[in-house]
Formats: structure tokens, C-alpha cells, sequence
């Protein structure tokens, strides 16, 4: 296989200046054909003005004409790709250096291989080493569903890469999922698509976004339950799961109490924990009991 051309997509919404160091980390990749794609979700900080002053044509700049959210953002940057792989990358996060030639050799080192290869994560306090040691697989091993399930951390939107007709032919992101939207992905591509690990470090996560969508409970709750809803319309997917769909509703449930508690809604909060009471899905443990006792001091709304 001649060097492919690979697509690294970057959604973001007022991460300057931090978005140039996810820009900076795909420019430098010791993989050389590649397409950096910003998507920006309507950012009122001046981040198209800023980064095609700084970046010319070294990144292609779609603008979003209202704020859709990563999701779409995501899929719109698929849909402009032009690369025969695509992978993505957090605007307040990095690739290490090797990150897309590390993927992109399970690739070419086994032509016939059609399904996702993926890398580790580590912290930006961490080292590769310690990253490692944290699983089980060793270099060009298989991860299964089951694999997944038990340990989530095992994949990320930073960590995987895929060729773009099976990404189109497995319909993307989903639009209406803007929390777990990857995990949705994941448990849909790990039901049909081989997934082998490259065995190394691809990406750095960091901390220091201030708009981090996961503290965005209020946008959580407008969200619902739409994941696992979503899921249970999967036949093939369900069918794989069996019984363990019902952890998946306890642990989305449970998030939905922690988001009605730090948003003060207590009433909510109580309905919601006496219906997932009587339905098996609220936490028994103490935490949450403690909160609902606590949530009658909350303001209402």
C-alpha cells in the first residue's frame, strides 16, 4: 500500500489559544501525508480570524454557521475529508509525535485488515510507560466488546483511526448524542469491525479546557436518556449485549441523578431516583441516599 493520505479532524468552540497546541501536535507528526481539518462550531473568539493568520494552508477551516456541537462538527469534518483514513483529535488535547504512523502501520503492515486500529491515552501528568501497564493487551492484540464493556478507558475519540469508507458505511457520529457520543460509536463499530491495538501511546489528554462539555450538566440533562434509548433500537447490538444493557441504563441513570443534584434540582432529583428506585436502576449506596436527603435543601427549578 502506497503512503495514504490520513484525515485528523479537530472540532472546537473557543479554545484559543489552546486549540494551536492540537494543531501544533498534528503538523508535527513524523507521518508526513496527512490533512488537518479544524471544524470550528461558531466560536465568538476569534479563532478562524486567529488560525488562518497563523496556519495559511497548512490546515483546512470549515466554519459551522451556528454551534451544533461536536457531534455534527465531527461528521462534517468526515463528510470534507479527503483522506483515505480518518481520526480525530480533542481541540484542548495532543497526538504524541508517532501517533498516526503508529496506527497507520497495522494498516500497512496487513493490507487485507479492514477495521480500526487504536492506541493508548495517557495523562498529561503521566508517562507512556505507566499508560501501558494499565491494560492487558500487548501489541496487535484484538479488543472485543466484552473487552470494552469492562474497561471503557480502553478507547477514545484521540485513539482510534479508521479508514473513511467504513466510517461512512457504519453512519458516523450521532447527532442527537452529544455525551457518550463516542461510547455510542464504539459499541456499534466493536459489533461488526475488527479493532487491533497498535501498542503504543497515541495521544495526550489534558485538563486545563475551561469549557469542558463534560461539566456542561445542564446540556446532560436536555440530552436524556437519548444514549441508552438509542442502543435499545440497535437489534445486533442488543443482541451482543443481553444482560449487560441494564448496566449501561444504571450507570447513564446514575449520571443523570449527579447532574440533577449539581444543578440543584431537587425535586427532580427525587422523582428521578424514586423511579430508577422502583425500576432497579438508582445506586443503593450512600452517596446518593445521602443526597437525596440533602437535595430538600436545594433550591427548585
Amino acid at each position: 500500500m502506497p503512503s495514504p493520505l490520513v484525515s485528523i479532524i479537530i472540532p472546537t468552540y473557543n479554545r484559543l489559544p489552546i486549540v494551536c497546541r492540537a494543531i501544533d501536535s498534528v503538523l508535527s507528526q513524523s507521518y508526513k501525508q496527512i490533512e488537518c481539518i479544524v471544524v470550528d462550531d461558531f466560536s465568538n473568539d476569534g479563532t478562524v480570524d486567529v488560525l488562518s493568520k497563523k496556519y495559511g494552508s497548512q490546515i483546512t477551516i470549515l466554519q459551522n454557521e451556528k454551534n451544533f456541537d461536536k457531534s455534527y462538527s465531527r461528521n462534517r469534518g468526515i463528510n470534507n475529508a479527503n483522506g483515505n483514513f480518518i481520526c480525530f483529535l480533542d481541540s484542548d488535547d495532543e497526538l504524541t509525535p508517532k501517533s498516526i504512523e503508529s496506527r497507520l502501520e497495522v494498516f500497512l503492515d496487513t493490507p487485507s485488515f479492514k477495521g480500526v486500529s487504536f492506541g493508548m491515552r495517557m495523562n498529561e501528568n503521566s508517562s507512556p510507560e505507566t499508560a501501558l501497564k494499565s491494560i492487558k493487551l500487548m501489541a496487535r492484540e484484538s479488543l472485543t466488546l466484552d473487552d470494552y464493556l469492562n474497561n471503557t478507558l480502553l478507547l477514545s475519540t484521540n485513539s482510534f483511526l479508521i479508514p473513511k469508507k467504513l466510517m461512512l458505511e457504519h453512519g458516523m457520529y450521532n447527532e442527537a448524542i452529544n455525551n457518550k457520543e463516542d461510547i455510542e460509536l464504539f459499541l456499534r463499530l466493536l459489533t461488526s469491525l475488527p479493532f487491533i491495538f497498535c501498542g503504543t501511546v497515541v495521544t495526550t489528554v489534558h485538563q486545563d479546557a475551561k469549557n469542558r462539555t463534560r461539566n456542561d450538566e445542564e446540556k446532560f440533562l436536555l440530552q436524556k436518556n437519548i444514549f441508552t434509548e438509542t442502543i435499545s433500537t440497535n437489534t445486533s447490538l442488543m443482541e451482543k449485549l443481553g444482560p449487560r444493557f441494564k448496566d449501561i441504563q444504571k450507570e447513564e441513570h446514575n449520571e443523570i441523578l449527579r447532574a440533577l443534584y449539581r444543578t440543584c434540582k431537587g425535586k427532580k432529583y427525587r422523582r428521578t431516583y424514586r423511579d430508577g428506585w422502583s425500576n432497579k436502576l438508582s445506586s443503593r449506596n450512600f452517596k446518593f441516599l445521602k443526597r437525596y436527603l440533602l437535595s430538600y435543601f436545594h433550591s427548585e427549578s
